[in-house]
C-alpha cells in the first residue's frame, strides 16, 4: 500500500512495511532542516517517528469508522541525533 504523509516527506520519513496492526517507519535526518543551535536534532523529531509509527499500527487494525487518540507517549534517547546519524 503507498502511503504519503506531508508532514513525513518534509522530515523524510517513509513507511517500509505496512500490516495489520504493524509499521516500519524509516527515516533519514536532514539535520539542515531539523536541526538546532546545536547542530543535533530536535528532540520532537523521533517522537514524530515513534508517534507516526503507533499511530498507523493502530489505525491498520481498525475497522472502518473507528478511531484512535493518542493521549500520551514517552521517548527516551540515549544519545542526539547527529549529522552522523544515516538511517532512524
Amino acid at each position: 500500500k503507498n502511503i504519503s504523509v506531508p508532514f513525513h516527506d518534509l522530515l523524510n520519513i517513509q513507511f517500509r512495511e505496512v500490516a495489520e496492526g504493524q509499521v516500519l517507519l524509516v527515516a533519514e535526518p536532514n539535520l539542515s532542516e531539523i536541526n538546532n543551535s546545536a547542530d543535533i536534532a530536535h528532540g520532537g523529531y523521533p517522537g514524530v517517528i515513534v508517534d507516526g509509527a503507533a499511530g498507523f499500527a493502530v489505525v491498520s487494525s481498525l475497522a472502518r469508522g473507528q478511531f484512535n487518540v493518542c493521549s500520551d507517549y514517552h521517548v527516551y534517547l540515549k544519545r542526539p541525533i547527529t549529522k552522523d546519524t544515516k538511517l532512524l
